[in-house]
């Protein structure tokens, strides 16, 4: 920025040479240094020096040269981008299939909690239905035996029953006949 500076400020003067060795000078520097940035300012300065010197030869050859540095400084900084953007649309798309994946994982996930609930639940029932069984068929137990308790009571008390009747049976057929004697 210095040399341009100062070979304008020599142009603007009439010191057309002076201005070409500083801007060459400036060129070399901007070359060697890797600061590029100022290698086109610095050639169309050097075009329009030469120009005002006469020199159209090399005032053209420095314009052209300067427009493929900047076509080519152009087509990096294009290239640059596409790149990035290229990178950018990557990450997107990547981190868009990271968070279908997490969605699909939530989902089986649920799904999975969901079926182990429904498990649960019917393992639960399954044990309620079970332990009811077993109650009910305890009590049809009692209750059977109960039954059966009653029916060889009353089997045994039909038994006595029948026992006294026939026990009876003699007794009363001769209180009978006595009764029918007096």
């Amino acid at each position: 920025a210095t040399y341009l500076a100062y070979a304008r400020l020599l142009r603007r003067d009439g010191h057309l040479k002076s201005a070409i060795e500083v801007l060459e000078q400036g060129l070399v520097h901007a070359r060697s240094a890797e600061m590029k940035v100022h290698a086109p300012e610095l050639m169309k300065e050097l075009v329009y020096s030469y120009r005002d010197a006469g020199d159209y030869r090399k005032a053209l050859d420095y314009s052209l040269a300067c427009q493929a540095l900047q076509d080519s400084v152009f087509t990096l900084s294009r290239e640059r981008t596409l790149h990035e953007n290229r990178i950018r649309h990557e990450i997107y798309a990547n981190e868009r299939l990271i968070d279908e994946q997490r969605m699909e994982l939530m989902a089986t996930r649920h799904r999975m909690i969901l079926l182990a609930v429904c498990v649960a639940a019917a393992v639960a029932l399954v044990l309620l239905v079970y332990f009811n069984y077993r109650k009910k068929d305890r009590l049809y137990r009692a209750i059977v035996l109960q039954n059966k308790e009653y029916m060889a009571r009353e089997q045994m008390l039909v038994e006595r029953l029948e026992r006294a009747r026939e026990q009876e049976g003699p007794q009363a057929q001769a209180s009978q006949a006595l009764a029918d004697d007096g």
